[in-house]
């Protein structure tokens, strides 16, 4: 059964609560972010702000709306940013309200439209592409809310909110596609729903771990990632990636990678441990990959349909090369054709140490801007390529302090870098540990949403200073798509 919910308003709060509403109406950002100054070794950004309050306070997904806006999602605690919460109650919440927290700003990242609040939290989000819905997944389920935020358009009570089956997460995550299916994914459970919420089909996809899932409205397919533990053998123990792409009502359609044990060993052995992390369907409508790899000899050498053919990986210097790499945790990301699952191109990333080993970096989220611009980022150990010339709106990067949040963007071709860095604090301030959790390219706009503790850079702030514990932390700066 579909719920809908409207939003209650306190008596007391009647006139400030319409009046907030139709403002809401009339929030539409008519010009992206615009900001110059973006080169190799400086990332010029509209504005890099915490959110957060004196608890622990977590970024999960950041996603650009048709209409320019930003819209970030997480679980923020005791904090509205001077706004009034837009109190939603959806699938097995007992309340309005909670900590999980969405928050759109303009085009800018400078000024926020408004918050709303939606159960404890809220671990993903994603937005119809056409008409701005806000597809979140948390403790409550499954909902989807208007454009703007302020209703629950239909909800689902999805197994009670259970998460489970991931490690790169708690395991729910969701995907809209491009003609408004919701694909939810709860404890290894896919489940697909139409744009009324009409559920179009419902499986459990084989595997040790589930990780993500996306959806391409244009062959009516649900893409999943993972891995399996498949031990015995020349490897002993070994983890094998998979992605695979299945009909709405879970009929296979293709697969790729997922090699038993043997087969990995008999390439070259390639026994370096895989693992699927993230698929995404690009704004250039091509299906991207971000998994990793304890060390260099691993499938992602291969074509994924066959171990005795190359896969079209490029390769231009030692941060994505992967040699000197012992078992050290690496990324892989590739370009997909999402009809069939071929690969089109691919490429190793690792962070290096100073005697030039090779040292772990960990993808978290991964996008693709009109162009076929590829955004990747998470997590590195030092040192990224070229660290310690970054800079951040030309605030030099402070020195590693033990996990830097980075973005990667490399050109479809993946043939150079258009930058690399990391999110943390200046030289003056002192260094912070970061994840980036969220990266979102469209519009001409591009924005990250991090989990940090420490300093952080921050440029035209909504909040300027951090507040304690763990927070969130947000970044809005131009798409490459528009960066000559």
């Amino acid at each position: 059964m579909i719920k809908k919910f409207k939003l209650v308003i306190s008596p007391s709060l009647v006139g400030v609560a319409l009046l907030t509403t139709a403002t809401l109406a009339q929030s539409q950002t008519t010009s992206p972010c615009a900001v110059s100054g973006t080169s190799a070794n400086n990332l010029a950004v509209c504005s890099a702000s915490f959110l957060g309050g004196s608890s622990d306070d977590d970024g999960s997904a950041v996603e650009i709306a048709p209409d320019k806006t930003v819209v970030f999602a997480g679980t923020i605690i005791g904090n509205n940013f001077g706004k009034i919460p837009l109190n939603l109650k959806a699938g097995n919440s007992t309340a309005y309200g909670g900590n999980g927290t969405i928050i759109r700003t303009d085009s800018s990242g400078k000024t926020i439209l408004s918050v709303t609040r939606l159960g404890s939290a809220i671990n993903d989000m994603d937005i119809n592409r056409t008409n701005g819905r806000i597809a979140v997944v948390g403790s409550f389920g499954l909902a989807v809310l208007s454009s703007q935020g302020n209703q629950v358009v239909w909800s689902k009570n999805t197994n009670n909110g259970a998460g489970g089956g991931s490690l790169s997460s708690n395991g729910r995550r969701v995907a809209v596609g491009k003609n408004g299916e919701v694909a939810a994914l709860f404890n290894k459970q896919v489940t697909v729903y139409g744009t009324n919420g009409n559920q179009l089909g419902q499986f459990t996809p084989s595997g040790s771990y589930i990780e993500d899932v996306t959806v391409d409205s244009a062959t009516n397919s649900v893409i999943v990632t993972g891995f399996s533990q498949k031990n015995g053998g020349g490897c002993s123990q070994l983890q094998v990636a998979f992605i695979r792409g299945y009909s709405y009502t879970g009929a296979l359609k293709w697969n790729n990678y997922d090699w038993s044990h043997s087969q990995a060993h008999s390439a070259n052995r390639s026994c370096a441990d895989t693992r699927g992390y993230r698929v995404a369907i690009g704004r250039d409508n091509m299906l991207y990959f971000a998994g990793e790899s304890a060390g260099g000899n691993s499938i992602y050498r291969y074509n994924p349909r066959n171990l005795s053919q190359n896969a079209p990986n490029v390769a231009f210097d030692k941060y994505n090369t992967a040699y000197q790499t012992r078992a050290n945790h690496i990324s892989y990301y590739a370009r997909l054709n999402p009809s069939t699952g071929e690969i089109q191109k691919g490429q190793f990333a690792l962070s290096r140490l100073s005697n030039n080993d090779g040292n772990t970096i960990r993808t978290r989220a991964i996008t693709a801007d009109e162009k076929g611009n590829v955004y990747v980022s998470g997590i590195s150990a030092a040192y990224i390529a070229n660290r310690s010339n970054q800079s951040i709106s030309s605030q030099r990067l402070a020195t590693y302090s033990g996990g830097d949040g980075f973005l990667l963007v490399v050109p479809p071709d993946f043939n150079s870098r258009k930058i690399w860095t990391a999110w943390t604090g200046s030289n003056s301030s002192g260094g912070s540990i970061s994840t980036i959790y969220g990266v979102s390219a469209a519009n001409g706009v591009a924005a990250i949403l991090a989990s940090q503790t420490g300093n952080m850079i921050t440029v035209n702030p909504i909040q300027r200073n951090n507040p304690g514990g763990r927070n969130a932390f947000f970044s809005v700066f131009p798409s490459f798509s528009v960066i000559p």
